[in-house]
């Protein structure tokens, strides 16, 4: 938990806020925020998967996304998602097609997201 302290404005009580839970927590209601998203992109669900997946980022502000699944060899399979995305969450489910409509066999693939600065690759795992 992350405590910090807010100082005394004129002609107001001092308040006391904490960061809990992802929300901003203070005895002024007029004060209250959540922070901003962050940009990140989690773990696939669920994993291991069979016959489906689904892959859930954030974006801090809209950006141009890339998110591009790779087998073992470094090949492309397939690219879930190639467009501009507005800021916020997103999920995005693979159902384990390849770029020509086949199911993919049973094994480890990478899933790599590409959008501003944030580059990030998790591993998942098909299974039959």
């Amino acid at each position: 938990m992350d405590f910090s302290y807010l100082p005394p404005e004129p002609r107001k009580a001092r308040d006391l806020a904490f960061k809990c839970n992802g929300y901003y927590i203070t005895d002024d209601l007029a004060k209250a925020t959540t922070p901003p998203p962050s940009e990140e992109l989690q773990q696939n669900y669920p994993n291991p998967f069979n016959p489906q997946t689904q892959i859930e980022f954030s974006l801090e502000e809209a950006s141009q996304v890339s998110l591009v699944i790779y087998n073992l060899l470094g090949q492309k399979v397939i690219t879930l998602v190639d467009e501009m995305v507005p800021k916020g969450k997103r999920k995005v489910h693979w159902n384990g097609d390849d770029e020509s409509g086949n199911k993919v066999a049973s094994g480890i693939y990478f899933y790599c997201l590409q959008a501003g600065e944030l580059n990030e690759v998790r591993n998942m795992v098909m299974v039959k």
